[in-house]
């Protein structure tokens, strides 16, 4: 699953911190996954391509940021997960 972000937004910041928490209270991080912060059409933005089990990963640090940003996000995150698992 490809998410990019403008740089030095809400979005990016709120994808930063989840990405920079490493290793969690669950003993899980990122495994499978890339990101990239790089210029798209002139403009600069973060990258990331999420894989495997680590989508439930971001979708379950999503839902503990208990903010409706953030909520949001996990919501179609989860959605497009299980389309994809449908296909």
């Amino acid at each position: 699953m490809n998410i990019t972000t403008p740089m030095n937004t809400s979005d990016y910041e709120l994808f930063k911190g989840i990405i920079n928490q490493g290793i969690d209270s669950h003993l899980e991080g990122f495994t499978e996954s890339t990101f990239e912060e790089k210029e798209i059409n002139g403009q600069p933005r973060l990258v990331m391509d999420f894989k495997g089990k680590d989508i439930d990963i971001l979708i379950r640090r999503l839902e503990e940021c208990e903010t409706e940003e953030a909520e949001m996000w996990a919501i179609d995150i989860q959605s497009c997960a299980e389309d994809a698992e449908e296909i």
